[in-house]
Order: structure tokens, then C-alpha cells, then sequence
């Protein structure tokens, strides 16, 4: 009782406070959304998040602004209806889009750039950000926990992303896919209406 009590005020206090940030600081942010505290938020007028979202404590959502004299401003657009557990980092310098109803467990990963390391007599914190495009998110899809998404990746509608697995190319709609780098290892058949494995 004392628990439920707890949590369903830590609910309100929360979309209280999203509910306030949207009409100062974000980009946009949609009805009957919460984001539970902590969590690191930078550049929030370049981040919009659609209807009944929520995102547990301990995130970051971090849009790259000018960085070594190159300005970025990253994007970040989380569509409707979409679950992020703790621990979610979505860090860019160019764009995140996930769209609706996505699941996304703990300790997600999300990165669109990578630092230059050519030049070795260069400190990696220097070096200019290569960018070559966004990390889109497609419907109805489960990242599993402890993932990673790095560089420009299209993940397809419908797919599952299997715990601790790296993902850093495309996935096309309807794939399981497992492993560092993530291969795919189950497909659906839209013709039998069956998952078959690869």
C-alpha cells in the first residue's frame, strides 16, 4: 500500500514537471507524457517526444550543439506510445527518430557519430565528430537491454534486438537479429506467417 502510494506520486510529480519543462524549454513534448528524474537532458529545443511516452529515471537525452567549431545540432524525435527503462542514452549529432511504439529495456545505447581517429598525435576529445547520417527506429520494434546502435542505422519495423547486441548496419523490417556486430537469426515470412531462422 505504502509502495503504490510512493510510486503513484513520484507518477505525478513527474508529469508535472514534463508537463512544465514542455512550455519553457522543449521542442516538443506530448500529452500525457513523463519522463521520471533524474536524468541528463541537453539542448532540449532540438528534442520532441510524442503522446504517452515515458522514460524512466537515470537517461540522457543529449542533442550536440557546436563541437570543435562545427556546429551540429543533433535532433531527437521519439514518436507515440513508446517505453524507455532506465539507463537510455541517446546521444547525436545529426538525428535519432524512433517511431511509435517501440520498447526499449535498460541501458540502451544510442549513438550517430563517431570521434576521428586517423591523426594519431591528436587527443580523441579534439578531434572533430564524423557524422554520416541518422539512427532511425522503426515501428512496433524491441530493443532488448544492454544494446548499442552506432553510426547511421535503420532499424525496420517490427524487429527484435536480442540483449547486449551491437548493432552498426541496417536491419530490414520483421528480423531478430543477435550478437556484436548483430547478425540476423530469425525472419518473418509474411507469405506463411512464420518466424524462420536464417
Amino acid at each position: 500500500m505504502y509502495y503504490q502510494l510512493i510510486a503513484k506520486l513520484s507518477y505525478h510529480m513527474s508529469n508535472i514537471h514534463t508537463q512544465f519543462w514542455k512550455k519553457l524549454f522543449w521542442g516538443h513534448i506530448g500529452k500525457k507524457t513523463t519522463i521520471y528524474r533524474p536524468n541528463k537532458i541537453v539542448n532540449p529545443q532540438n528534442i520532441s517526444i510524442g503522446d504517452h511516452v515515458t522514460m524512466e529515471a537515470n537517461s540522457t537525452l543529449y542533442s550536440v550543439g557546436t563541437y570543435q567549431g562545427v556546429e551540429h545540432q543533433g535532433k531527437i524525435c521519439i514518436g507515440n506510445n513508446v517505453y524507455i527503462n532506465y539507463g537510455f542514452n541517446a546521444t547525436t549529432a545529426n538525428a535519432i527518430i524512433i517511431e511509435d511504439d517501440v520498447l526499449i529495456a535498460f541501458n540502451v545505447s544510442l549513438f550517430d557519430f563517431n570521434h576521428g581517429y586517423e591523426d594519431v598525435n591528436s587527443n580523441m576529445t579534439l578531434t572533430k565528430l564524423q557524422v554520416k547520417g541518422p539512427i532511425v527506429i522503426g515501428k512496433k520494434t524491441w530493443i532488448g537491454m544492454n544494446v548499442s546502435i552506432l553510426g547511421s542505422v535503420r532499424i525496420g519495423q517490427h524487429c527484435i534486438i536480442g540483449a547486449n547486441s551491437v548493432v552498426t548496419g541496417d536491419i530490414p523490417d520483421y528480423c531478430i537479429v543477435s550478437g556484436n556486430p548483430a547478425q540476423i537469426i530469425k525472419r518473418y515470412n509474411t507469405l506463411t506467417k512464420i518466424w524462420e531462422k536464417v
